[in-house]
């Protein structure tokens, strides 16, 4: 039973350890000045396909989950957004070299609502469903600095 499990173990952390094939950055977006908007941008930086878990990254502009670390003045500020989960099977597979870009409002999914500077990242575990392009990959993206004055509620 030991060895089983760290047989399954092993196995998961693997499809971890691989070579990095999903790179992930955000950027401040350009919109209304009341509004927490970047562009979430996934680019596949291996020579082989790769596949994206669709409901991670907010392929309809919206998040369903918390898959962004974000603090204010270092203190973790709680996700009050949408929890919800698609059907299996909701994946993209991404092909070599290609980027792909969401724009994303965030106001509504974080208590943004007091003074001061945030900070945000994306860093999420993609678990993809993709049969023959199975790749479990920590994505996290660099942090994104903003402060109170660059957005108003």
């Amino acid at each position: 039973m030991k060895y089983l499990i760290a047989s399954l173990l092993l196995a998961f952390l693997g499809g971890i350890a691989r070579a990095a094939q999903l790179d992930v950055r955000i950027e401040k977006s350009v919109g209304a000045s009341n509004r927490v908007l970047i562009n979430l941008i996934v680019s596949n930086t291996s020579k082989k396909p790769t596949c994206l878990d669709a409901s991670i990254v907010g392929l309809d502009s919206e998040i369903l989950r918390p898959v962004f670390k974000v603090a204010r003045n270092g203190t973790e500020v709680n996700y009050i957004g949408v929890q919800a989960s698609r059907l299996p099977g909701s994946s993209i597979i991404i092909s070599p070299g290609r980027v792909v870009s969401i724009s994303l409002d965030l106001t509504d999914d974080y208590d943004f609502s007091e003074f001061g500077e945030y900070s945000l990242q994306y860093d999420f575990l993609n678990i993809s469903n993709c049969a023959e392009l199975r790749l479990n990959e920590f994505l996290k993206s660099n942090v994104l600095i903003l402060t109170r004055s660059s957005f108003h509620r």
